[in-house]
């Protein structure tokens, strides 16, 4: 063999060297070629280019060698070896079948004088350098910053549902001592009224022929269920304040979960930021638009999440707050009653504290009557001054779901082609269907949680109407009371007696309903319960719902 036929051989080894490396360096860069294409060039290929995802190397490298022969000829022509542009260009080494090499790739296989030229233009296009890049390092920079966002987001929120978890945890127990303690209160007072109607009904008629054992007994009871009523509503206090600790040591407490969710924030609009900078420095990117509209949901997933947050927090700190007052003016009022009662037993055989006793019931009878409408107007206000307060934090955005449903139409309509031009390993109709169930979850939960726990939490404290009923007869006993012994005593007992009797009449009234309402808060709660817990729409239940989305969402954007 001559040394000319040596050299003509040695060339065609070198340059088949190259072009498989080539090949392989695109298979090893599934991603780039495609996202170089737009979306009609990607569809009209389907049918002619070859999947490098499901293609094996081995397929890659045994190509027909005749074909690959006559390339190898092509490019060790003389004058395809004078000319740069006949190695880089796409044209001058694809076929029907193969895979379009990246631009770095086509740039290593040309000469030197290439390679001057290519400086050359780097050169004079420095400023457009720096500002856009090559598709396939668009979709990695892409990919990356989404996956971050995504990630953060997860954890967030992951914070948030627990957050919420620990304050929406009830006890049934509790629940029943509470109904316990109530009850008992009710059914004692109602036991004394009945008592107290029979004497003062004899009394008025006949003073002397009042058995004062029997008034005696009917107080003390009073007496006791006033004080295990104030002592249920004690426990509650003391419970509440339990749990409080409870959730400041694992982190759950109001400031911490402010602090927390500010520092999470900060990190995710900085990520927001720096991708919403890639995206406006690449707009020759075929999926420009798609990325746009993504950064919208991306966005309006985010107001969401903090709309909820602030909501949720507004809301289950006001209904804390409502809470406690409701328990601390109940235990204030029962200790009130329980001493109007001491009194009152004291008065039977010494009547000078009568008045001081019915004074006792009529203070603890306004406060009863006062203490629903107290913790409504506790509720309000704490709600609007923790939101304003969240706005001076940035803890508070109005988010409209309306907005997010309606970019999450948009990116599916943009991107029904699925060519996972953006995020290869994860198409844009997957992650569609990922928005869409974010967004009916967060509906959901904030159509149902809240109004759920305020119902619960309503039903348990009595609601503003019956509450006031309540206490304002037996104010009103307190006050009938007060007069009959301050007008007529000791000069008319017979008048005196007249208006205990009727007072008792109004006592029987309110201490019935009492009782009858405890009973009915009991079972309307139960019920209540019962069926949002076969709806599955209890506040735990959605947040275990969101829970198990977040976790299939975190294992779909680990893979990324």
């Amino acid at each position: 063999m001559t040394s000319r036929n040596l050299g003509q051989a040695g060339k065609r080894s070198a340059l088949a060297i190259l072009l498989l490396a080539a090949n392989n360096s695109c298979f090893l860069l599934p991603c780039a070629a495609e996202s170089l294409k737009p979306d009609y060039q990607a569809q009209s290929q389907a049918n002619t280019a070859v999947d490098i995802q499901e293609t094996p190397l081995a397929t890659i490298a045994a190509q027909d060698s005749n074909s690959i022969a006559a390339k190898i000829d092509n490019l060790a022509s003389p004058s395809s070896l004078s000319s740069p542009k006949s190695v880089s260009s796409p044209e001058s080494v694809s076929s029907p079948g193969a895979v379009s090499r990246p631009d770095f790739v086509a740039n290593a296989d040309t000469t030197n004088g290439a390679d001057t030229t290519n400086s050359t233009d780097i050169t004079n296009g420095a400023d457009t350098a720096a500002s856009a890049i090559s598709g396939d390092e668009f979709s990695r920079q892409y990919t990356q910053l989404t996956k971050r966002i995504l990630s953060e987001s997860i954890a967030l929120e992951r914070y948030s549902l627990n957050y919420r978890l620990e304050n929406t945890k009830r006890s049934r127990a509790c629940q029943l001592l509470y109904f316990g303690s109530q009850e008992a209160s009710a059914a004692t007072l109602l036991a004394f009224e009945v008592i107290a109607m029979k004497e003062f009904d004899k009394g008025r008629k006949r003073p002397l022929t009042i058995n004062q054992n029997n008034l005696k007994g009917g107080l003390r009871a009073a007496q006791v269920g006033s004080i295990i009523a104030a002592s249920g509503s004690g426990m509650q206090l003391a419970v509440n304040a339990a749990r409080y600790i409870k959730a400041k040591q694992m982190g759950y407490d109001t400031a911490s979960a402010n602090r927390r969710v500010t520092e999470k924030l900060k990190e995710i609009d900085r990520l927001m930021a720096e991708r919403d900078k890639l995206i406006s420095a690449n707009t020759a990117h075929p999926g420009h638009g798609r990325a746009l509209i993504e950064s919208k949901i991306l966005l309006a997933l985010r107001e969401s999440f903090v709309d909820e947050y602030a909501q949720f927090s507004a809301n289950s700190r006001s209904e804390a707050a409502a809470r406690n007052l409701f328990f601390l003016m109940n235990c204030s009022y029962n200790v009130i009653g329980a001493v109007g009662a001491g009194l009152g037993y004291k008065a039977v055989t010494e009547p000078t504290w009568n008045g001081p006793s019915n004074i006792c019931f009529t203070i603890s009878g306004a406060m009863a009557m006062g203490t629903p409408l107290l913790a409504s107007a506790l509720l309000w206000t704490e709600r609007q001054l923790i939101l304003k307060a969240q706005k001076k934090r940035k803890l508070s955005q109005e988010a409209s779901l309306q907005e997010l449903e309606k970019e999450i139409r948009n990116l599916h309509a943009v991107d029904g082609d699925n060519t996972g031009a953006l995020i290869p390993t994860l198409p844009s109709t997957q992650r569609f269907a990922l928005y869409s169930q974010s967004g009916s979850l967060f509906t959901k939960q904030l159509e149902n949680e809240m109004t759920t726990i305020h119902r619960l939490n309503k039903v348990a404290v009595q609601s503003s109407v019956t509450g006031p009923i309540i206490g304002g007869l037996l104010m009103t006993q307190g006050i009938l009371g007060t007069r009959g012994y301050y007008k007529y005593f000791p000069s008319r007992p017979r008048k005196q007696l007249d208006l205990g009797y009727k007072g008792a009449i109004v006592g029987t009234v309110g201490s019935s309903l009492a009782l009858v309402g405890n009973v009915a808060w009991l079972l309307a709660s139960i019920n209540y319960e019962n069926r949002l817990r076969k709806d599955n729409s209890l506040p735990e239940q959605l947040i275990a719902d969101r829970l198990k989305h977040l976790d299939e969402v975190e294992k779909i954007v680990s893979a990324l």
